[in-house]
């Protein structure tokens, strides 16, 4: 075992479909996921800060077709550790996403009839041990709540709590696919019972929580136990709320970034990168955490999200 610090992302990888405005019938496809944008944005900032005390992994199933074959060439392209990936005979489900009409998307996944990674994930597709010493873990997605793999992944999320790891959830609601708000609150409160630390974005909350401010809805997640409720607030920064307090970070904005696919998933990147690189990885050590602490950490999730859009936003540029 090394003194490593694992960081694992658990869960889902998605083809991305999404139409040419200009081109209705014509599809880009990008790859997604909350952990696949979540174990990139981790090893890319990784390598970039020369973090060699810890390792982004994704953890899960990925499947042996065509989009599963671009899964592992993004992986080894920027260093993903895929120990912990195994060799599905599931298809990729495929996720269509689509302007709303309200400057936001909208989502449609194909294939949930059909056995996929995403949706059909059992138990014994994920390790039983790890390398590394040290472990934080990241769960997020509607996955975790309304499909099969929801308990798989809970059941993994316990176990791993059971060896001292850290869990971080971030639910990242997907409204167009819930058809039951109650429901989903009920799913998505069993989550916030089990984590120790979750992060949710303004828009989760305002659909989940409709009649609750965000200081309401924090105070009910520190209730059922979690050390810190990050509420991300897109251009207006974030606030993260302890048993201290809570502070605010602005957000870096720049006129640049037109698209911020994957910054939440990023944003959770840099929370588990800041408590790696402060040896926070037990409930004891985060519990002794101030809100000057926490203020630290979202600062430097902020930067990481920000990071990840200016390189993205630099390719489309390009290409």
């Amino acid at each position: 075992m090394t003194n490593k610090t694992g960081i694992y992302f658990v869960g889902e990888a998605i083809a991305d479909q999404r139409p040419d405005p200009a081109h209705p019938r014509t599809m880009h496809v990008s790859l997604g996921g909350s952990m696949y944008f979540g174990s990139m944005g981790a090893a890319t900032a990784i390598q970039t800060q020369k973090l060699d005390t810890m390792q982004s992994f994704y953890v899960g199933p990925v499947s042996d077709d065509y989009f599963g074959g671009l899964f592992r060439e993004d992986f080894a392209r920027v260093q993903v550790g895929t120990d912990y990936v195994r060799t599905s005979p599931f298809i990729s489900m495929i996720a269509v996403i689509s302007e709303d009409g309200q400057g936001g998307n909208k989502y449609a996944f194909y294939g949930r009839n059909q056995m996929n990674t995403t949706e059909h994930l059992q138990l014994d597709q994920l390790p039983t041990t790890f390398n590394e010493e040290n472990r934080i873990f990241v769960f997020g997605s509607v996955a975790t709540t309304l499909s099969l793999s929801g308990a798989t992944l809970k059941e993994f999320a316990k176990l791993q709590l059971q060896k001292q790891g850290i869990v971080l959830y971030d639910p990242n609601t997907r409204p167009s696919v819930i058809p039951d708000l109650a429901k989903y609150r009920t799913g998505l409160e069993d989550w916030v019972k089990i984590a120790n630390v979750v992060k949710a974005s303004e828009e989760d909350i305002t659909f989940t929580y409709p009649d609750l401010s965000r200081e309401a809805v924090a105070a009910h997640w520190l209730s059922l136990g979690v050390s810190a409720a990050f509420i991300t607030q897109g251009d207006k920064g974030c606030s993260v709320f302890s048993k201290d307090g809570v502070a605010y970070v602005p957000a870096k904005n720049n006129p640049a970034i037109t698209r911020t696919v994957g910054a939440g998933d990023n944003f959770n990147a840099g929370i588990a990168i800041a408590l790696a690189k402060r040896q926070v990885t037990t409930r004891e050590k985060l519990s002794s955490l101030s809100i000057k602490d926490w203020e630290a950490v979202t600062t430097e999730a902020n930067d990481t999200s920000y990071q990840h859009l200016l390189r993205i936003n630099q390719v489309l540029k390009a290409a």
